[in-house]
């Protein structure tokens, strides 16, 4: 099993016992929720008094709710190989073009279609829809909220105009890569940084270590082993 991760993503789940999970439910990929984490307002004075090296406690709002459909962003991280998987030479995609056949939880590329249909079928036979368990991980978005980090881009959208994209100066831009940034933001100054409200999540909650209460995360015993190191809360379920 291989998982795909990037230097500002922390795994809440333990790939190791996700593996083992998809495995025994003959699945070959799985897509995690996104938790996308960001500097909220009630954190700026203690950003700028006494900044701590982990952004673990410089920053716990995560966003969730996407679109307000009840769970957070999805992304395939974690396949199992065999000889037929392969990728395409192509920049962005974090699960192989080619090779995989069988989603965990039946989630593959179109899981936010796939999640819509079965919602809508639950309504229509007159029961409430069944989250979907699946494991997550922590994306803190920004570590170091300072304008002079970043730059304002503009790209063609798909309606036929443009819009504004905030990037980061360091982020790859060649051979084709997407643009990675904060978009319907202004990073121009600090104040911009830090926010109640991003994109299209609908909620905002203090990550305190736990997240078992949510329907939508794998139950606790699948959760890794460890305490975060937090500014506020415990850092664990205990």
């Amino acid at each position: 099993w291989i998982l795909v991760a990037h230097t500002d993503e922390f795994l809440y789940h333990d790939p190791r016992k996700v593996a083992a999970l998809a495995q025994a439910a003959d699945t070959d990929h799985v897509f995690w929720y996104a938790l996308h984490v960001l500097p909220h307002p009630s954190e700026r004075g203690r950003y700028e008094t006494n900044r701590s090296p982990l952004v673990q406690q410089r920053f716990q709002y995560f966003h969730h709710d996407f679109q307000q459909r009840g769970h957070p962003w999805m992304e395939g991280r974690m396949f199992h190989d065999n000889p037929r998987v392969r990728y395409q030479n192509e920049h962005g995609p974090t699960l192989p073009k080619h090779g995989l056949e069988r989603a965990f939880n039946g989630l593959g590329d179109d899981w936010l279609a796939t999640m819509q249909t079965r919602a809508e079928v639950a309504v229509r036979s007159g029961r409430q829809p069944i989250p979907v368990e699946s494991p997550v991980y922590l994306h803190y978005k920004i570590v170091d909220p300072a304008p002079d980090n970043y730059v304002a881009r503009t790209y063609p959208s798909r309606s036929g105009g443009t819009f504004t994209y905030w990037e980061h100066k360091d982020h790859f831009r060649g051979h084709g890569a997407n643009p990675v940034g904060l978009a319907g933001a202004d990073l121009a100054t600090l104040d911009g940084f830090f926010m109640v409200q991003f994109e299209d999540y609908a909620m905002t909650t203090l990550f305190d270590g736990c997240l078992n209460w949510l329907p939508w995360s794998l139950p606790n015993e699948h959760r890794a082993a460890k305490k975060w190191q937090l500014h506020i809360a415990s850092g664990t379920c205990e």
